[in-house]
């Protein structure tokens, strides 16, 4: 292919609404959708709710640590309570808005941390491990997902 037809054709890519890329002859969309709008797509709506799921399960177990921070305040043993609540919400914040896979993995080592200090069915039991492990889960498949978008321009269509 001589220089004038692939000039053209670049011209004609560019008509349309596409760029060339000339180091492999095929034409890129300019206009990808950002991570949000990606988030908010229809085929991802699986994973959003899961995700939401998580994160409002993480406010739940942190409100009951507020609690319970409340009640032992009156032994005085209510301070590291407060703590675990704040760690909590904050990893639940990171979780629901910006699907941080960090926050999920530090929620579950927190978690298996915190299993032998407390010993109550609200910090470190079977169903906080089983909502850190669905948070991680569930935030790696949505970045394995926005990672095909960018690589190949097509949303995955996700299901169960």
């Amino acid at each position: 292919m001589n220089d004038k037809n692939q000039t053209d054709k670049f011209i004609e890519d560019n008509e349309m609404g596409f760029e060339s890329d000339l180091t492999f002859n095929r034409p890129v969309q300019q206009f990808r959708m950002s991570k949000k709008e990606f988030y908010k797509h229809p085929n991802i709506k699986y994973l959003r709710v899961q995700i939401i799921s998580s994160g409002i399960a993480l406010y739940i177990i942190a409100a009951m640590n507020l609690l319970l921070a409340l009640l032992y305040m009156l032994d005085g043993k209510g301070v590291w309570r407060i703590f675990d609540f704040v760690i909590i919400v904050v990893l639940g914040v990171f979780l629901q808005l910006y699907q941080s896979r960090t926050a999920a993995v530090i929620f579950f080592i927190y978690n298996l941390c915190t299993m032998n200090l407390y010993r109550d069915i609200f910090s470190g039991s079977f169903y906080t491990i089983l909502i850190g492990v669905a948070a991680i889960v569930f935030t790696v498949r949505f970045q394995n997902a926005w990672n095909a978008y960018l690589i190949n321009g097509d949303v995955p269509l996700i299901k169960r």
